[in-house]
């Protein structure tokens, strides 16, 4: 239920990502920056909910979130990525994230084992926080949009 309710709200983050994408667009930074955390007080809300219908809701919540920061941090990358150097690059960070992913989910995998899932799920909120400081601090991502049109 939870997957599905995530797939659910990831395709809506697709479609909203389309309807609003010069919005997106001119604030690509800011975008990054609040979605990831909104993805780690969503996450904390799953962690901590008793009820199965919330965490159900927060997985739903979740998906354009994830979807709309995706986006705007693979369109930021090509954008700043040289276009004779493009494909190489993707490629090879293709090649190194998707190994990266197996890893992390055995080790999300182990904690939830060890701990329990519920300290799995607040490690990861603890993640998203910790990509939302990086992102915060970085002035160049909140200006990015603002310098490439000057």
């Amino acid at each position: 239920m939870f997957n599905a309710s995530y797939f659910i709200g990831a395709i809506v983050g697709g479609v909203i990502a389309i309807r609003f994408s010069a919005f997106f667009e001119r604030n690509m930074g800011y975008a990054i920056i609040f979605c990831s955390l909104v993805m780690a007080v969503l996450t904390l809300l799953f962690s901590f909910s008793p009820i199965p219908f919330l965490c159900a809701l927060a997985c739903a919540a979740m998906g354009p979130f994830y979807q709309v920061r995706d986006i705007c941090q693979e369109t930021l990358l090509q954008e700043v990525i040289p276009k004779q150097k493009r494909i190489g690059i993707m490629a090879a960070k293709n090649a190194i994230l998707t190994p990266w992913s197996g890893v992390t989910y055995s080790i999300m995998g182990l904690v939830a084992d060890a701990a329990g899932a519920k300290t799995a799920f607040i490690a990861a909120a603890a993640l998203y926080i910790m990509t939302f400081l990086i992102a915060l601090v970085q002035p160049r991502l909140l200006q990015y949009k603002q310098e490439s049109q000057a």
